[in-house]
């Protein structure tokens, strides 16, 4: 490669589909050559093809996230590190069949999330409402609405 030559900043991603059957078709570094390229597919497609605009080496602020659940005792009986879609909001989820606290912590980062689960914890069952999802949902409602 020259010397003189610039990388594209950004790439034009051509994609189809929803969930499961959602998949990337093209990868194009402009968006003239991405436009171009969905012309001459879309026809041929059942899904709708669009185009995704993303910028090199720079991932969402949002990124990572880790589920925790939670027992009584503040043991953590399962965790996992998911990528977040824009959807997903940091906080309560509920809790599980098996009756553990179930949270998710922006960030990928074990020991503080298991840190601020402890913390939101404490706090259900000094408010004596473990086990009541609706009543946790109230209890936290000042924060989701705070997260906006």
């Amino acid at each position: 490669m020259n010397k003189g030559t610039r990388l594209p900043r950004k790439v034009y991603v051509v994609t189809e589909g929803e969930y499961s059957s959602y998949s990337i078709l093209a990868v194009f570094s402009s968006r003239k050559l991405a436009h171009e390229y969905v012309e001459k597919v879309q026809k041929h497609r059942y899904d709708t093809v669009r185009i995704e605009e993303y910028e090199l080496d720079k991932p969402p602020e949002r990124w990572l996230g880790t589920v925790i659940e939670m027992d009584r005792e503040g043991n953590v009986v399962w965790h996992t590190i998911t990528v977040l879609d824009e959807d997903d909001q940091p906080g309560f989820l509920g809790y599980s069949r098996q009756g553990t606290l179930t949270w998710l912590v922006e960030g990928a980062d074990l020991k503080r999330a298991t840190k601020i689960v402890s913390e939101k914890l404490a706090a259900i069952i000094q408010a004596g409402v473990w086990g009541d999802n609706q009543k946790t949902i109230e209890l936290f409602k000042e924060e989701v609405i705070n997260n906006e």
